[in-house]
């Protein structure tokens, strides 16, 4: 009774008395093809019912496929009115599982029965219903069977494009229609068009004029997964084609040049897209999202990188490698190669930014089953150690140092021999000098490492190579294996000549002898290469190193708080400002009364995750949430001010810079609620350091060009009159400026972007200062006395005149840039400043004197003399000795003595009051002096004694006292004051204005 019913509800009782019997299929369920034709268009038939005459009906093509063709197929006309009818359905349906089904149907019924005419009328009825629909409301259906219609029929994506060109167009207007559905539905259409080359080839002009913006905005505005995916899917297939990631990676120009990653405002960059979908966490579309920078940066790694480069797409995928996913690490992996052969990868410093993350990620893919993973980590890394210029460093300490050699160690010990072989060409690299220069460089580790290397190629000689041991395989066969032994021991070579250089320490006789055994088997495995071996043991000086070895082993010697903070932080963060001011408060203050609570980390780290989502979310404009971030920049101020100075910085430290470095990019000069903590924090972060980190800090921030064109527009801010900004970002402007121009010249950086400086303003500024602008003197005299110890040739600043100038002197030209009057005006302007009688401008005055009479005197001696000896000096310097008992030993007025001695300018400073000096030196307790005034007593009297002026015995043999008195008392002198101070609210380091 079941199976009649189920009968009855399939066949369409009106109507089907009149079918032929042969209609009707002898296979179960009882289907009659003639009441399927009838009943699926008639209105009075429910939609549950169709739906299940459908499904059957899908079933039976599916299990009966031999017995519904031939039927079908004996009558064209029947197919097309069955398609047609289908089509009709639906388009009328508004069930999304019933339009599903008349699409597979369709679908099977296309790919099926291979007749001349169904493929042509069903695209016909998919044209003819997009031209005459209104509006792409009800476009989703005809769009959906066309991609799946294309992708079940790959040819037909040829005839689309050739003979229904205009469809296009309606792809267009659904790309823009606000229906992610529908947006859906056409991306994943041109993804199957432009996955044929000569449909591509057809389709470029259309891309180029229309849908390439549409495309790149929809993607970057795209919500729903489906979107997401299916715009990922037509992205791949673009990027396969060399003219269209041309066009694309064009939009990207712009950003590549200004270093403004967003490019202008309103526009959408690849690279931007991509970057945002890498900082999802969706592991679908980051993985998809790094597949599509691979797939760009393989067409041409150096004419596409510098895009990826400069949109920080480096940082995400380095974030990437502590994934739990294989896929995404891998993938990271594959980028971040291809982004290391271009030279701005490295000099932008994004290295320094993940090697931390690069070597925990080795640790971790080493201990899974996965030797592609193994093998691609290992290349990555070795690119890096190879191509990382050695005037910045990359370990910032010997643990990483450590963790890296170790992780090295395991994978050359690897039983896979392509591994081995990327991990022996790291290792080589590892070993060079600069990368074991981090204090104390861990000789015990690299003696491991250099054993497992040597170890490894010990291994082949109990493997020899044979036709016999290679079972079948040819001869070709065999001189490939043969070369790939030769090259892992040319590497091995590599690697102890580099490891020579730390030969006092690192050397041990057990290695030497089984370095000695690999060089022997490397001349008898590849006889032909043992010229080339020869020259590279040459140019190592090998010879040398084997007889003092010799020498050495034959002697007998022997050889041998997380509770309290982050609640605070994330109150700072998100709560109302006035709260977030109150919570600040508490935390300085706990922080302050509790030094040795150790949470900078902790705080440090939920910062840098804080910034890197506002700086990608906000893109353009972070500024508009900017909310309490400018009290979370003050909080990683106080952090700064509780670290000890020489301290190395971590990772950590050199992400925030980057990100902070980002984050001052994106501002003005009038944003300076966030500008003023961010320039204590790079200023902190350049002078409270060993200079090894300070190169490496230069080194990241020189690379950020949107912060050295911010630095320019704020400096030439201090000329303006109203809406300049406050002072004190004007003070950190220019200390900040001086910093890095010293270390750009210092350490020979690489410059991305000059600065461009109106000297004739800053000698107007210090020659006539305003008032109460004592620390914006010091700033300006700083940033002067760095250019003058330059030469006025930094590569960083450019010296520009501020209007026309007037035609220089004939004595003016030794000067340039500087003239006779201009000289003269600093001089009387120092002088003044110098009056004034304040500790910390004093310092600055005399170090910028000082640096000038340098630069005059190396110019024109009788200039410099002119400028030592005016009248005006003398009384400047006795009104300085009349500021109290024993003032001559203040360490700014012992170095402007020192000053006048030097350039003999006796009608200044005689050498009766010389002696004088001397003798109260002599008398004075020296232990209470600062190690500053106890510098500066030591320069002065060996400045004395060097220019002759004691004739007089009894004052030679005062001289020869004090200074003997000077050095048994420097051990025991004052423990130095705190060198790095907020003044007012800028970051100022005593030692850079002083020094």
């Amino acid at each position: 009774m079941a199976v009649r019913d189920e009968e009855a509800v399939l066949l369409f009782k009106r109507a089907h008395h009149r079918h032929d019997p042969r209609w009707l299929l002898p296979a179960c369920p009882r289907l009659c093809l003639a009441c399927v034709l009838e009943l699926l268009p008639e209105p009075g038939v429910s939609l549950v019912r169709k739906k299940h005459v459908l499904s059957c009906f899908r079933d039976v093509l599916l299990r009966h496929t031999s017995l519904v063709m031939p039927l079908l197929a004996q009558d064209q006309r029947v197919c097309v009115h069955f398609i047609r009818m289908l089509f009709g359905l639906l388009c009328s349906v508004e069930d999304g599982s019933m339009a599903d089904l008349c699409i597979e149907v369709l679908i099977q019924l296309t790919t099926q029965l291979k007749l001349e005419q169904t493929i042509p009328c069903l695209l016909d009825e998919c044209h003819k219903e997009l031209c005459n629909m209104p509006s792409m409301r009800g476009s989703l259906a005809t769009l959906t069977l066309l991609g799946k219609l294309v992708d079940a029929i790959p040819a037909l994506a040829d005839k689309l494009v050739m003979e229904h060109r205009d469809l296009m167009e309606h792809l267009v207007r659904g790309l823009v229609y606000p229906s992610e559905g529908v947006q859906a539905s056409v991306c994943y259409l041109y993804g199957k068009l432009y996955s044929s080359p000569t449909a591509a080839e057809v389709l470029s002009g259309h891309f180029r004029e229309k849908l390439c913006p549409l495309f790149l905005s929809t993607l970057d505005g795209a919500q729903t997964k489906e979107l997401q995916i299916n715009c990922l899917g037509l992205l791949r297939q673009l990027l396969k084609y060399d003219l269209f990631v041309s066009m694309i990676m064009n939009k990207s120009a712009l950003a590549e040049s200004a270093d403004g990653v967003e490019g202008p405002p309103g526009e959408t960059t690849l690279p931007l897209v991509l970057k945002k979908l890498l900082l999802s966490r969706d592991e679908i579309l980051q993985v998809a999202s790094a597949h599509c920078i691979t797939a760009v940066l393989v067409h041409s790694p150096a004419k596409h990188a510098p895009a990826f480069i400069h949109a920080d797409i480096p940082e995400f995928l380095f974030e990437h490698l502590s994934a739990s996913s294989e896929v995404l690490i891998w993938s990271s992996y594959n980028c971040l190669i291809l982004l290391a052969e271009e030279p701005l990868f490295f000099s932008k410093c994004h290295t320094v930014y993940g090697i931390e993350s690069v070597v925990r990620s080795l640790q971790g893919s080493l201990r899974m089953n996965n030797t592609e993973l193994h093998k691609q980590g290992m290349l990555l890394f070795a690119e890096i150690l190879t191509r990382q210029p050695e005037e910045i460093k990359l370990f910032t300490s010997s643990a990483m140092c450590r963790d890296a050699g170790r992780a090295l160690q395991q994978a050359v010990s690897s039983p896979v021999l392509e591994v081995a072989m990327e991990a022996v060409k790291a290792i080589s690299a590892f070993l060079r000098k600069d990368h074991q220069s981090a204090p104390p460089v861990q000789y015990r580790e690299l003696r491991s490492l250099l054993e497992a290397m040597l170890n490894r190629c010990a291994d082949f000689s109990q493997i020899p190579l044979s036709r016999r041991s290679l079972g079948r395989a040819s001869s070709r066969d065999l001189e490939k294996a043969i070369l790939r032994r030769g090259t892992f021991l040319l590497s091995t070579l590599e690697g102890f000549r580099n490891a020579c250089r730390h030969l006092e320490q690192a050397t041990h006789p057990a290695l030497m002898e089984v370095f000695l055994s690999i060089l022997h088997s490397l001349f008898v495995i590849v006889p032909h290469m043992k010229e080339k071996f020869s020259k590279k043991l040459a140019a190592s000086s090998f010879i040398r190193l084997t007889l003092e070895l010799k020498a050495r082993f034959c002697s007998g010697l022997r050889f041998c708080a997380l509770t309290v903070f982050f609640p605070a932080q994330d109150l700072i963060s998100s709560s109302p400002v006035d709260i977030a001011r109150k919570v600040l408060i508490v935390l300085r203050t706990f922080l302050r009364r509790n030094e040795d609570v150790q949470v900078g980390g902790l705080i440090r780290g939920h910062f840098l995750l804080i910034l890197q989502h506002l700086l990608v979310e906000y893109g353009d404009s972070p500024l508009e949430a900017l909310g309490n971030l400018p009290l979370l920049l003050s909080l990683l101020s106080v952090l700064q001010l509780r670290n000890e100075s020489e301290q190395e910085l971590d990772s950590m430290a050199m992400k925030l810079l980057h990100q902070v470095s980002k984050l001052c990019g994106k501002c003005s000069p009038t944003d300076m609620d966030i500008l003023q903590p961010s320039f204590n924090f790079l200023y902190w972060s350049l002078h409270q350091t060993t200079l090894g980190s300070q190169k490496r800090a230069a080194a990241v921030l020189l690379s950020s060009t949107a912060l050295i064109k911010l630095l320019e527009k704020t400096l030439a801010l201090t000329w303006a009159g109203e809406g300049s900004p406050r002072t004190t970002l004007l003070c950190s402007a220019w200390l900040l400026t001086a910093s890095f121009s010293a270390q750009q010249h210092d350490g020979s950086l690489q410059v991305h972007q000059t600065l461009s400086v109106e000297l004739d303003q800053v000698l107007k500024a210090l020659s006539f200062p305003k008032k109460k602008a004592t620390l914006l003197s010091a700033a300006l005299l700083r940033f002067l006395r760095t250019a003058l110890q330059q030469s006025f040739s930094s590569a960083l600043v450019t010296l520009v005149p501020s209007g026309a100038r007037p035609l220089q002197a004939p004595e003016d030209t030794v000067l340039a840039p500087l003239g006779t009057s201009q000289v003269l005006s600093l001089v009387i302007g120092l002088q003044n400043l110098l009056v004034q009688k304040d500790p910390l401008l004093s310092h600055a005055c005399v170090g910028c004197l000082e640096a000038l009479l340098d630069y005059l005197h190396a110019r024109s001696p009788d200039m410099a003399q002119h400028v030592a000896s005016q009248p005006w000096n003398r009384f400047l310097l006795f009104t300085l000795l009349d500021a109290g008992e024993n003032s001559f030993l203040r360490p700014e007025i012992l170095r402007l003595m020192t000053l006048f001695v030097r350039f003999q300018s006796s009608s200044v400073f005689s050498p009766e009051e010389v002696g004088l000096v001397l003798q109260g030196a002599a008398l004075a307790d020296l232990s209470t002096l600062s190690n500053t005034a106890l510098k500066a007593l030591r320069g002065f009297l060996l400045q004395v004694q060097s220019m002759g002026l004691l004739t007089d015995h009894n004052m030679a043999q005062t001289l020869q006292a004090s200074l003997e008195g000077l050095s048994s008392r420097a051990s025991s002198a004052q423990p130095p004051l705190q060198d790095m101070l907020c003044l007012g609210g800028v970051a100022v380091s005593l030692s850079h204005i002083r020094d």
